[in-house]
């Protein structure tokens, strides 16, 4: 039987059994031949189903050439996707967010450590962020909190979303008490990523974080710097809970005045009068420190 005719047989009585065994005897021509006919057919006389989404899987020679083919809503069996990939692994697959989106982090990791994809950091901190957030998640392998949780203060994602009643604040600062990450770190991380610009939601959630972990001051005097530079941010709202975290260092002696009064000089002209109220009152308490100081 032609390879057209074979795999039209199979969509159209739907052998679901039959369609790994097909798909991994095509070469690369046949592969095109199955595409053709998906293009053909799919939302024309055709609808998607498991048969022709793990079709698109297989034979689309590109990423933006299977996203084209298979609809964002349709999730394919992930015993399916197994059996494939024990013979075939498109070198595109790591690429594709619609794929791996499907997916729980845990069985993408999986994928990974068996050199079946590679995957952006960004993927990963997207994936970590929206899984279960179970002990399983967490320990199941080394590198999830050596290297991809980290991910989750480096690039935009679903860190500030409750799944279950769990959140990324009460995870982090479980990990921090626990000493499965590195207190400092976090802190240092928190900061780092407000500078990254990243949406007001998530600059918030951020400075929350930090607040949450109650920074000694000797923390928070180690980290002046980078509590400065928020300052400079166009979010004006992080900086009542800026001066609110500085506010108590003012007056120790390793507190860098001259940094600060450059950094906070244009909350002056702030229209907001919370923001004007908790820098005058830093103000007052630096000059209290200075006057006995002299």
């Amino acid at each position: 039987m032609l390879i057209n005719e074979e795999f039209k047989a199979i969509y159209l009585n739907y052998k679901i059994k039959e369609i790994i065994l097909f798909l991994k005897k095509l070469t690369p021509k046949d592969k095109k031949d199955v595409v053709s006919i998906l293009k053909k057919h799919i939302n024309k006389e055709w609808g998607h189903n498991t048969i022709s989404v793990l079709a698109a899987l297989a034979c689309s020679t590109t990423k933006d050439e299977y996203e084209k083919l298979r609809p964002g809503f349709y999730s394919i069996p992930v015993e399916l996707v197994d059996e494939l990939f024990e013979t075939y692994v498109p070198d595109w697959i790591g690429e594709s967010y619609l794929f791996l989106d499907g997916f729980d982090y845990l069985k993408v990791l999986e994928w990974e450590q068996k050199n079946y994809l590679t995957i952006q950091d960004e993927i990963w901190a997207s994936l970590l962020s929206s899984s279960s957030r179970t002990e399983e998640t967490l320990f199941a392998y080394p590198v999830t909190l050596e290297s991809h949780i980290w991910f989750l203060f480096e690039h935009e994602c679903s860190v500030t979303s409750v799944y279950r009643g769990k959140s990324w604040k009460d995870i982090l600062k479980n990990l921090v008490q626990e000493k499965k990450i590195d207190r400092s770190r976090v802190l240092k991380a928190s900061l780092a990523a407000i500078n990254f610009n990243f949406s007001k939601e998530h600059n918030t959630w951020f400075l929350e974080l930090f607040a949450y972990l109650e920074p000694t001051h000797k923390e928070i005097l180690e980290l002046q710097d980078e509590l400065f530079m928020i300052f400079h941010s166009t979010q004006h709202s992080l900086f009542p809970g800026i001066l609110k975290i500085i506010n108590p260092v003012i007056a120790e002696k390793d507190f860098k005045t001259e940094d600060f009064l450059q950094a906070a000089a244009s909350l002056m002209t702030l229209p907001t009068k919370n923001i004007i109220n908790g820098l005058l009152q830093a103000l007052e308490k630096n000059s209290k420190r200075s006057s006995k100081i002299s």
